[in-house]
């Protein structure tokens, strides 16, 4: 974090990490001035108003810049990537707003999710097919027992194969 703060954002102070608790206190009782300072324009309200300057643009055909070849981790909209001072911003039309680093994190964040819902519906799966298969054996059904035998059993495979994909570990013999 502290370089991507270096990298964006204009600082007050950097300092090594035994300075950074007194420069805190010093701060802390330092009364803060009350003389209105004129603020630039609202971030947000500045890349809004560039993001739907863009999509108009491009929606006529007239558009130099285009929307990144992703889509929003929150919405599923489309990326719009541009530059605001200096700064590479990534905005939906929904009004996300990233950082590339904050845009990867969001996007690793939402795969990791998916993977566990997909092992979470592969085990319901599997324990649905149990209970058919007990189901169908309670009633003399040999071929239907067989049936959902091999579906519990793919189920539970490719849970544990996707288990071991998000956590890294080796497969259990």
């Amino acid at each position: 974090m502290p370089l991507a703060v270096l990298r964006y954002l204009e600082v007050d102070h950097r300092l090594p990490l035994a300075e950074i608790a007194p420069l805190r206190v010093r701060v802390a009782y330092t009364p803060a001035v009350t003389e209105e300072t004129s603020m630039p324009p609202d971030m947000e309200e500045r890349t809004d108003a560039i993001i739907q300057q863009q999509v108009r643009e491009v929606e006529r055909g007239e558009g130099t810049d285009h929307p990144a070849l992703v889509s929003c981790p929150d919405c599923g909209g489309t990326i719009w990537r541009f530059q605001l001072d200096g700064l590479t911003q990534l905005q939906c039309r929904e009004g996300h707003h990233y950082t590339p680093e904050s845009f990867l994190a969001r996007q690793a964040e939402g795969l990791e999710d998916a993977l566990w819902t997909a092992v979470r519906t592969l085990d319901e799966r599997a324990t649905l097919a149990l209970k058919f298969a007990t189901h169908a054996r309670e009633h003399g059904e040999a071929a239907e027992v067989e049936r959902w035998a091999r579906e519990a059993s793919e189920a539970q495979r490719k849970a544990e194969a996707l288990r071991q994909l998000i956590t890294g570990e080796e497969p259990s013999r």
